[in-house]
């Protein structure tokens, strides 16, 4: 493999860097270790909701493109 996204180790540090994120945004305290639980699900479609994205709990690329927008945003207000 020439270094797959979807290895797990990428899978885990795509989902901690968005549990970071989503907790820096205000959509819940998730501890940020790269899990997808019930709470990591919520805080997603909460911020999917908030944002007019389709809401899935889960991280689509559109979800995870608004939520880069939204980090650099938050940095430089």
């Amino acid at each position: 493999q020439t270094g797959s996204v979807s290895s797990p180790i990428a899978v885990r540090a795509s989902i901690r860097t968005a549990q970071m994120a989503l907790t820096q945004l205000g959509y819940g305290v998730v501890k940020a270790d790269g899990v997808m639980g019930p709470k990591t699900r919520r805080a997603i479609a909460t911020f999917e909701q908030a944002n007019g994205i389709a809401v899935t709990g889960s991280l689509g690329a559109e979800t995870v493109h608004a939520l880069k927008q939204a980090i650099s945003k938050a940095g430089t207000d």
